[in-house]
């Protein structure tokens, strides 16, 4: 499927901005391994991926429990069906999450600051923006800190690690 002729949902937006999907959309072209529910697993390169984790696999092998593999043009395997995702190493998933949520947020087309900042947005969406934001920011924070653990210093400065929205916190303004 073309991403030009092609548009989401307001509930696949949803879902692609604020779940895991946006990993999996950022690695259209890349070839990776799909396990799936029932002990199988589909390789090739993704091809297209939708806001519910439909993927479709072009070319593809299928390697079922029992060993025996099969060829195919094109392999669609439904969102439900997915175990794992294996994510190639050349891709960093902190990185493709950032770059496809900017493509999700403007909704697959450019758009000039000045235009996304007039654009109407629900008191939902920037909610969901607004914990996107921290999620990116906590793993940055893991990546950071996972590298001065290694041995290098990531700014030299204890800092406590920022926390995810959550109820709780929420909650705690009105008490």
């Amino acid at each position: 499927m073309d991403e030009r002729t092609t548009r989401f949902t307001g509930q696949e937006k949803f879902f692609s901005c604020n779940t895991l999907v946006c990993l999996l959309q950022a690695l259209k072209g890349h070839s990776t391994t799909i396990e799936l529910r029932n002990e199988s697993e589909v390789c090739g390169v993704i091809d297209y991926v939708d806001g519910f984790m439909n993927v479709t696999v072009r070319p593809a092998r299928f390697t079922d429990a029992a060993g025996t593999c099969a060829r195919f043009d094109s392999f669609f395997v439904h969102g439900r069906q997915i175990r794992y995702v294996h994510i190639p190493d050349e891709v960093s998933p902190l990185s493709a999450i950032r770059q496809q949520l900017e493509v999700n947020q403007r909704g697959g087309r450019a758009v000039r600051s000045d235009e996304a900042d007039q654009m109407k947005r629900s008191r939902r969406t920037k909610k969901a923006q607004a914990y996107t934001r921290e999620t990116v920011r906590a793993l940055a924070f893991q990546e950071g800190s996972a590298g001065a653990a290694a041995g290098g210093s990531a700014s030299g400065s204890s800092a406590a690690p920022p926390t995810l929205p959550g109820r709780s916190d929420d909650d705690a303004d009105f008490v």
